[in-house]
């Protein structure tokens, strides 16, 4: 586990994680740090079971590539499918419910800092967007079109590729960092043009 890897949690959720913990112990993921403010963690199967309510002070970025579930987001529920996106906020609480019919599923994700969000945007750029609460068209999940999914798969996937060349490796950071702020400008589009549509609908 990284330094930035940690959960914020209160009473019982704290109590609720460690049960968890304690009956799931190998189902905590691989976590890759790409940056002192930026994990990723790669894509990895989970047994059908369910996390319980957490929360966290950092962004969490996840996309889903296989499987099904339902998200609780803040007090909305959202059932996930293969091509979903979500985007989560710092200190909201979520959780996962898979179903009984559900099978363990694959999804890539990253855990980004506020700080390492604000160091990327920039005056005419603002990488927070996607995550604004306080936005009345602030949606955490997107489902994605075909054309769109293959783009965000294939940036995590170019990530993942990057990333398990040696970190000595010329240019291996600054290219982790190029497809960084690409993946968070595509998201940020994506939730534009859901708040726009939604604006329009209004």
């Amino acid at each position: 586990m990284s330094a930035l890897f940690h959960l914020n949690l209160r009473g019982r959720e704290a109590a609720e994680w460690v049960v968890f913990m304690k009956k799931y112990p190998t189902e905590v993921p691989e976590v890759l740090t790409l940056a002192k403010d930026l994990d990723f963690i790669t894509k990895y199967s989970t047994v059908a079971m369910s996390y319980p309510l957490h929360r966290h002070d950092f962004c969490e970025i996840l996309y889903i590539v296989n499987g099904d579930v339902i998200y609780s987001v803040g007090e909305r529920d959202y059932y996930v499918t293969p091509g979903s996106l979500l985007v989560l906020a710092p200190n909201v609480l979520h959780k996962a419910t898979f179903g009984k019919r559900s099978t363990a599923f694959d999804r890539y994700a990253f855990h980004i800092s506020t700080d390492y969000i604000r160091r990327i945007s920039s005056p005419n750029t603002n990488m927070f967007l996607c995550f604004d609460t306080a936005n009345p068209t602030y949606c955490s999940i997107f489902r994605l079109s075909i054309e769109k999914r293959k783009e965000i798969h294939d940036l995590f996937q170019r990530i993942h590729t990057i990333n398990n060349r040696s970190k000595a490796c010329y240019g291996t950071d600054a290219l982790v960092h190029s497809l960084m702020t690409q993946l968070l400008v595509e998201i940020n589009l994506i939730a534009l043009d859901y708040s726009h549509s939604h604006e329009e609908k209004g």
